[in-house]
């Protein structure tokens, strides 16, 4: 499902450039009238706006620069598309936590930080720019993850149904197990136990081996089906 975090309110800035092109940046507007300066208001949103919009180019569905997997890729193959979508999902969910905490910090930390008067200082107005900077990279991560959480939710059905599928593949090899488990044992009785010492032993578990060949063979490639089919089940299991 997807996860999110509540943020702190959107945090502003203030771009002043003045009338010789130098620009400052602020949490607080000018104390007195700025001539022949421009100010701009610059809005630090948080990351609970949404998210980016699903694209398409082709056959292929983007999160703005997340490429999201292509049922395509996988024809006749369902069990690889859905492993894939498992992993990227936890992925991004794990991303996604953590972009919002740090982003969370961040704003809180900068709300402690610009609790002074606006003054004329480069340094500090670099590192609000170069922190400004980086939370809307972070942003714009956080809405391209949740765009991609979300359509992974909407393959939720498609998850089901492959696992529900899968689960009646087992059962039903497991029925031919059974069945040829069956089989054998009509066939050729119980296996007898192996003992060096004993000749008669050594000749009816040579002639029981000879009759259950045939069986042993085709029981082999039941037991690699159900492994294979146990393994799909517990990679898309969350």
């Amino acid at each position: 499902m997807l996860a999110s975090m509540a943020l702190s309110p959107q945090a502003e800035l203030y771009k002043i450039v003045d009338e010789d092109g130098n620009v400052t940046f602020s949490q607080f507007p000018p104390t007195e009238k700025v001539d022949d300066a421009a100010v701009e208001n610059i809005t630090l949103e948080g990351a609970n706006d949404g998210m980016t919009p699903l694209t398409k180019i082709g056959s292929i569905q983007f999160c703005g620069d997340i490429e999201l997997p292509n049922k395509i890729d996988y024809s006749g193959q369902p069990d690889r598309f859905m492993k894939e979508l498992n992993r990227n999902q936890k992925r991004w969910e794990r991303r996604l936590n953590a972009l919002e905490k740090q982003t969370q910090d961040a704003l809180r930390n900068q709300q402690r930080y610009n609790r002074y008067p606006y003054r004329d200082d480069s340094y500090r107005n670099r590192q609000k720019l170069e922190q400004f900077q980086r939370q809307e990279n972070n942003i714009r991560q956080i809405r391209d993850l949740r765009c991609a959480m979300n359509w992974a939710d909407n393959r939720e059905k498609d998850l089901i149904e492959y696992r529900t599928e899968s689960h009646a593949e087992l059962e039903r090899l497991e029925r031919v197990q059974g069945a040829l488990l069956s089989q054998m044992h009509q066939a050729c009785g119980d296996e007898p136990r192996f003992d060096p010492s004993d000749q008669g032993a050594r000749l009816r578990l040579d002639t029981w081996q000879e009759c259950s060949t045939r069986y042993q063979q085709d029981l082999r490639q039941v037991s690699r089906q159900l492994q294979k089919v146990s393994r799909s089940i517990s990679d898309t299991s969350r």
